[in-house]
């Protein structure tokens, strides 16, 4: 990041505060809410790429109370008002506020109870920036972040460009494998080799294996057929299928299910103890995973409703129809 010549603001990228967040390397001193309270960042919380508060899950301690939250950050105070985030009720778990430029007397929750706050601007590090005046842009030895976070403004449109080529390019060539694939085989098969590719990728590195064995286990044809019940009765057959066979069943007690799907947790679990005959079972020895979404329980649910979505279209025709509609968006992005 640079500072800019003649100007009290360093300019600084929300994407650069993400990362000095999720590191918290500069967060040594004592630290207090916009109202004076003692703050002591517990967890940062998840960060979060996709729609919603910047990072999930965190956990802080507001002189003694624990919250357990998100954190939205901004570069000015002012952007969760101009963002309408006290009118989203997907900001409504957010805890903390953290922004650089303090303009107000606060933010407000969807409820109108003030938000506490954290001004980045108490700490050191940031103070002297914004109290100077830096002819110079900071060095690289300077920033607690990544140095590929110490971007120009006037950068971002080559890094941008990059990555999406980079991307590109990695998806034509998983697309030659899978071309591959296709082409030993006839158009009957072509789901379960769309299915099980799906599953393996969703297992990602620790559980790819563990992911196509279920697939074979549990075939898409034979799949698609439980999805004519209920779908309640649906989940149950096929999420019970899918947790028995993969050993998730057994680790997890009744006690640690949340209340509102206890009930269908111990059907999960009857069904699979019920199956006429007895299954070939996978230990997946589950850890502690680092990455909490990743987790293979939110995998295969999010797995679950794609195929409800797409169970009357099928695999191959929902996906070209998406394959289509995206390629009109890359060509559209080139020109």
């Amino acid at each position: 990041m640079a500072c800019q010549s003649g100007e009290n603001s360093v300019a600084f990228s929300e994407l650069w505060l993400h990362h000095l967040w999720s590191e918290q390397k500069i967060f040594t001193e004592p630290l207090q809410t916009g109202d004076g309270r003692s703050l002591k960042i517990i967890f940062p919380g998840w960060y979060n790429r996709s729609w919603g508060p910047d990072f999930k899950e965190a956990r802080i301690l507001i002189d003694n109370t624990e919250f357990f939250g998100d954190i939205e950050i901004h570069l000015k105070e002012s952007a969760w008002t101009q963002h309408h985030h006290h009118q989203d009720k997907a900001y409504h778990k957010v805890i903390l506020h953290v922004f650089f430029d303090q303009e107000g007397p606060g933010v407000k929750t969807i409820q109108g109870d003030n938000l506490p706050t954290f001004d980045l601007t108490q700490l050191p590090f940031f103070k002297q920036r914004k109290d100077q005046e830096l002819p110079q842009e900071i060095s690289l030895d300077e920033l607690p972040g990544a140095c590929g976070l110490s971007l120009r403004p006037q950068d971002f449109s080559k890094i941008k460009k990059l990555i999406f080529q980079a991307a590109e390019q990695r998806f034509l060539d998983k697309a030659q494998v899978f071309q591959q694939q296709l082409a030993n085989c006839n158009q009957d098969q072509w789901e379960e080799i769309l299915y099980c590719s799906l599953c393996k990728s969703l297992g990602y590195s620790p559980y790819s294996d563990n992911f196509l064995a279920m697939a074979q286990r549990f075939p898409y044809r034979y799949i698609i057929q439980l999805f004519k019940k209920s779908h309640r009765e649906s989940r149950i057959n096929i999420l019970g299928r899918w947790f028995g066979f993969l050993s998730l069943l057994e680790p997890t007690q009744e006690d640690q299910v949340h209340d509102e799907i206890r009930r269908e947790w111990q059907a999960y679990r009857q069904l699979w103890q019920n199956l006429p005959s007895p299954e070939v079972k996978i230990s997946l020895k589950l850890k502690a995973p680092s990455r909490p979404l990743n987790h293979p329980l939110r995998r295969l649910n999010g797995l679950y409703y794609h195929l409800e979505k797409v169970q009357f279209q099928g695999l191959i025709k929902s996906w070209l129809y998406f394959f289509q509609e995206t390629g009109k968006i890359l060509e559209t992005s080139k020109k």
